[in-house]
């Protein structure tokens, strides 16, 4: 609902001349079927700022219901309200109109040029409006989505980052809630493994799309619309995950007139990517985001957002949970992909000190990715090989034992929206030290859950670390601590899946929000001109892949 906390079902708007006849028996109609409406003879006493009372009903409702009669075109104050309510529905601000056309609907409809193409009510007799009224409120109230597809780039086994987790998480945990769950997919060259018999996995066969090649993402969206278009049964509701996917979530919902809902995991710098993904910023419903971080990353881009909110990312605490601690072995450990933005040469370079006290102590690195190299032979020139081990990929159950197994964990990343690893570790009791940033200190709070360090400072992290290592009590005070904190703030998936579900119900009842065309027209542009810079990964047509792409915005 566009309101959770409306007091009226309906404002309903009229002349004085239909007061008596038509408005005022409709509201005591409504009234009797516990359906609360707002009506100025009710709403406004003696003494009362009438202008100040209209706009305090119309905030309060949940629809405005206009009544138009031929009474209409002689009445300036009602014809000023209809229009400033139109104008606040246009804009997305506030309230949606239902006209109630009493009168002949052709000479209504042709004096009143904004309610074309608008759904309206045919007003036969006081019983049967109320009937329909009611009917429609009934209809919104106990609507309940069922259908949702998941437009993503990753899905398990083939899973390089955060997205790929939460993706699987929650759609493995909103069909244990009872809903049905199409994801659409790339070409993978080992088969997906879905968590969840009942979930529908739908790869492109013929579509390779990777985040080597941002271009090719443009086919995938093409590709994936005509997926979506073929369902059986159509989504309720449309949920894409970053740029890679979002265009093609934007085509499904201006094609087939379904709510979307955007899914920023990691905001893009590249200008290409993220063309697509400030076009996607405009022309949602709803996006979400894992941290207060990002939300003020994206607003600060001064965008005409329809909505905002965050969510944040959980944790599988069925998976990652504590163990006994005499399991507990010699070593730090880090988790995560092995590429600049992790950090990874810092913790590598603090650990050198560290080893200088603690001769027995072990890294454990755990992730694979393009530095795996270079930081292997940053480990033999700091003459520390023998006490760093890379492990690879970990994942389910052998990943959490790494986490339940070890001292403590280190996330060094130099940039880090979310900083999932963090709260897999605190759900399995482990203390955290990461660095002063974006979604990592929204988590980890300094000296309660973990310690803090600035980043690029290896020295500094070095001293947290051997102040862990010398000290156990406080080792298991914070990871006590970060326990605590994963259950308190409700970062399990079966929690965030049913915050999920009632903003589906939320979306999908609401009317879909309109794209801000002229931002939208701006960045399809930007688009295109920056796809031809790569001219070598486009088709040969790469007219007619624009025009699919794009012709829905100008249909």
């Amino acid at each position: 609902m566009e309101e959770q906390n409306s007091k009226f079902d309906f404002f309903i708007c009229h002349t004085s001349e239909d007061k008596e006849k038509i408005a005022k028996p409709i509201y005591e109609g409504l009234n009797q079927l516990k359906i609360k409406c707002w009506l100025d003879i009710f709403e406004i006493d003696y003494g009362d700022e009438i202008i100040e009372k209209i706009q305090e009903g119309i905030n309060l409702s949940q629809f405005s219901l206009i009544i138009l009669s031929h009474n209409w075109f002689n009445n300036s104050w009602a014809s000023k309200e209809l229009f400033s309510l139109l104008s606040r529905e246009i804009r997305k601000k506030k309230t949606i109109v239902i006209p109630l056309i009493v009168d002949d609907e052709r000479t209504i409809l042709e004096n009143i040029p904004f309610l074309e193409g608008k759904r309206y009510i045919k007003h036969q007799s006081v019983e049967g409006t109320i009937q329909e009224l009611y009917e429609f409120i009934k209809r919104k109230k106990e609507f309940e989505p069922k259908d949702i597809c998941f437009i993503s780039s990753e899905y398990p086994p083939n899973v390089i980052g955060g997205l790929g987790v939460h993706v699987d998480e929650l759609t493995n945990s909103l069909e244990k809630n009872g809903l049905n769950i199409n994801i659409v997919l790339p070409k993978s060259y080992s088969n997906y493994v879905p968590s969840n018999e009942k979930l529908t996995l739908l790869p492109l066969a013929k579509v390779e799309a990777t985040y080597n090649n941002p271009i090719s993402w443009l086919n995938f969206a093409n590709f994936a619309v005509n997926k979506v278009c073929s369902l059986e049964t159509l989504p309720d509701v449309i949920h894409c995950h970053d740029w890679v996917t979002i265009l093609a979530g934007i085509i499904c919902k201006i094609k087939l007139q379904i709510p979307l809902i955007y899914h920023l995991h990691l905001p893009n710098k590249r200008p290409f990517c993220s063309s697509i993904e400030n076009l996607g910023l405009v022309c949602s419903d709803l996006v979400t985001v894992n941290s207060d971080y990002i939300k003020e990353e994206v607003l600060s881009r001064n965008l005409n957002i329809n909505n905002i909110k965050v969510i944040r990312n959980g944790v599988n605490t069925k998976l990652f949970k504590p163990n006994d601690d005499s399991n507990e072995e010699d070593y730090i450990l880090y988790v995560g992909r092995l590429v600049h933005q992790k950090g990874v040469d810092t913790l590598i370079r603090a650990f050198w000190y560290v080893s200088q006290k603690f001769p027995n102590t072990k890294l454990k690195i755990v992730g694979i990715g393009d530095l795996e190299e270079y930081l292997k032979r940053l480990c033999i020139n700091l003459m520390i090989k023998d006490k760093v081990s890379f492990e690879g990929l970990k994942r389910g159950e052998d990943l959490s034992s790494y986490y339940q197994k070890c001292k403590m964990v280190v996330v060094p990343s130099i940039y880090e929206p979310f900083g999932m690893t963090a709260i897999e570790a605190l759900a399995c009791k482990k203390p955290v030290i990461a660095t002063n940033l974006m979604g990592l200190k929204e988590n980890i709070i300094n000296e309660k859950t973990g310690f803090l360090f600035e980043k690029d400072d290896y020295l500094g992290l070095a001293q947290w670390i051997m102040l862990l290592l010398y000290n156990e009590e406080k080792r298991h005070e914070l990871g006590q601590n970060g326990y605590e904190y994963i259950i308190k703030k409700g970062f399990d998936w079966d929690i965030i899946s049913k915050e999920f579900i009632s903003i589906y119900k939320e979306i999908s009842t609401n009317k879909i929000s309109k794209c801000d065309n002229e931002s939208a027209q701006k960045f399809i542009e930007q688009i295109k001109r920056l796809a031809e810079e790569q001219a070598e990964y486009l088709p040969k047509d790469k007219e007619k892949l624009f025009n699919d792409l794009f012709k829905v915005f100008y249909s």
